[in-house]
């Protein structure tokens, strides 16, 4: 991947986070831009997925305390990605357990939660 397409990727997953936290139901934003960029919608997930995680690990020393509950620092960062935790967890992609209870709306990962 060259850096042209890496800085075209990365634009593209900040406007759609964007769009995810302005829309806050989890909906996939999708056109042909995004389409050519990450070929289907499955792989925008993944995409949003690898980006929690690293979000997690980066900014998140201990993500759940002793009972097996978010940490207070792991609720601030879902509390400042609305619209991503979203998007995942209205298609079951690797939010933890507690958190869909805290922010509920759950769906499969089937197109049906795609905006075109």
């Amino acid at each position: 991947m060259t850096w042209s397409q890496t800085h075209r990727r990365l634009d593209a997953l900040r406007a759609i986070e964007s769009e995810l936290d302005r829309t806050g139901d989890g909906r996939l934003p999708w056109n042909p831009e995004y389409a050519a960029i990450f070929g289907d919608p499955y792989r925008l997930l993944l995409e949003l997925r690898y980006r929690w995680h690293l979000l997690v690990e980066a900014q998140v020393e201990e993500p759940f305390d002793e009972a097996g509950r978010p940490s207070a620092a792991l609720r601030v960062l879902a509390g400042q990605h609305r619209g991503l935790l979203a998007a995942l967890r209205r298609h079951h992609w690797g939010v933890p357990g507690s958190l869909q209870q805290e922010f509920p709306e759950q769906r499969r990962p089937e197109h049906a939660g795609v905006a075109r």
